[in-house]
C-alpha cells in the first residue's frame, strides 16, 4: 500500500485531506461553512508578521512570546479562558524558572508539575 496513498509522506497531510473533503463533498463543506470560525491568524497573515498571533496562536512568534514576562493582559486572557486551546512549540527553549506567560498558563492547568 505504501506509495499508493497521495498523502504518504506529506507534511501536515490532515490539512490537505480536509481541503480535499471540502472540495469533493458538498455536504461536508456546507457543514464546515456553517460553523463559527475562530481567528487564528499569525505570521504573514498579520500586517506585521512579528506581532502576536491570534487565538490559538497567542504565543506566536514563539521566539518573541513563549518566554515573555507575564503581563496583566496575558494573565487576564488565561484566567478568563478566552481561547479554547494554544498551539505551542517544543523547538523553542523554555525558561521555566521565570515569571513568564507560558509558565503561568501551565500552572493554571489543574495538574501537578514539578518545575525544579
Amino acid at each position: 500500500m505504501k506509495g499508493n496513498d497521495k498523502y504518504d509522506g506529506m507534511y501536515m497531510w490532515v490539512h490537505q485531506l480536509f481541503v480535499d473533503s471540502c472540495e469533493s463533498d458538498k455536504k461536508f463543506n456546507d457543514i464546515f461553512q456553517s460553523w463559527e470560525k475562530i481567528d487564528v491568524t499569525c505570521g504573514q497573515g498579520l500586517d506585521n508578521p512579528r506581532d502576536r498571533g491570534r487565538g490559538a496562536h497567542y504565543f506566536v512568534p514563539y521566539d518573541r512570546y513563549m518566554n515573555e514576562p507575564l503581563t496583566e493582559e496575558s494573565k487576564k486572557r488565561i484566567d478568563d479562558k478566552v481561547d479554547y486551546v494554544y498551539k505551542l512549540n517544543y523547538r523553542q527553549g523554555i525558561d521555566w524558572r521565570s515569571n513568564t506567560t507560558l509558565q503561568y498558563l501551565i500552572k493554571s492547568i489543574d495538574i501537578e508539575i514539578n518545575f525544579e
